[in-house]
């Protein structure tokens, strides 16, 4: 085991040192659903900047220091409670808003979502078409 450890150490720093980087600094996430469209569709990838609001210690979710609160549009990931899927949702609303949902608008502190027109665009399909 020691020989092993002495002959592969530079790949093994390299491991701890990516395991590091995407737990704490930046990690990438595939779109799990069509929530997002037509900004970010499933199967995209997104990279995913773990500094944006606190520090925390890697493979945790203990925060070491606060950086920056969220701000209504901000687009975030986080770990659903029911399966842990990871998911990445935009931010509508925040803490003491008033969100109502009225005749499918969306309704924050008493003012309408504006919405701008939909364009039609066609996605290419997996063989390229």
């Amino acid at each position: 085991m020691k020989s092993f450890i002495k002959n592969n150490r530079g790949f093994i720093i390299f491991i701890l040192c990516f395991g590091f980087f995407r737990t704490a600094i930046a990690d990438w996430n595939p779109i799990p659903s069509g929530s997002m469209r037509p900004n970010l569709l499933e199967g995209d990838v997104v990279l995913v900047n773990r500094l944006a609001y606190d520090f925390k210690i890697p493979l945790t979710d203990i925060v070491v220091a606060r950086i920056a609160d969220p701000k209504r549009g901000d687009i975030v990931t986080f770990s659903s409670p029911k399966d842990g899927t990871r998911l990445i949702k935009r931010i509508v609303a925040l803490p003491g808003d008033h969100v109502e949902m009225r005749d499918e608008v969306l309704y924050v502190n008493g003012h309408a979502a504006a919405y701008s027109e939909q364009e039609m665009l066609l996605e290419p399909l997996e063989n390229g078409r």
